[in-house]
């Protein structure tokens, strides 16, 4: 069986950022959780992670919008880290923002834009 681009993302992510103990979050029943939670540098952080459509969009679940929307208001450590293959880019946007990042992606700007090659540039925003 073939993995899910988010899972290869997962994977992908965790193998370059070998520094931070992530723990996946394996959701069965639903309701928004995010898919990985990392600590490192006595710091925590959520990660919902999607990967761009073909047709340019972010496809977000109402029930992740609403648990990384209420979390944020209360602890903003939860973030949507979206991979965009086609310009070998991830961006990283504020845990509040995924309605917008629903129904217009490209008129969210993100928190962090970096090249698949420089995930260190994550490192330092998220735990530093």
């Amino acid at each position: 069986m073939s993995k899910k681009p988010e899972t290869l993302f997962s994977n992908q992510l965790i193998k370059n950022l070998n520094q931070v103990f992530f723990t996946r979050i394996e959701n069965k029943h639903g309701g928004g959780v995010p898919d990985l939670y990392g600590t490192y540098n006595n710091k925590s952080a959520f990660l919902e992670l999607k990967i761009k459509t073909k047709q340019n969009k972010v496809l977000i679940s109402p029930l992740q919008i609403s648990w990384n929307y209420k979390h944020f208001l209360h602890n903003p450590i939860n973030f949507y880290l979206v991979s965009d293959p086609r310009r070998k880019v991830i961006e990283l946007y504020d845990g509040n923002k995924g309605r917008e990042l629903l129904e217009n992606c490209n008129n969210v700007t993100a928190a962090l834009t970096f090249s698949t090659d420089n995930y260190d540039l994550l490192t330092g925003y998220l735990f530093s």
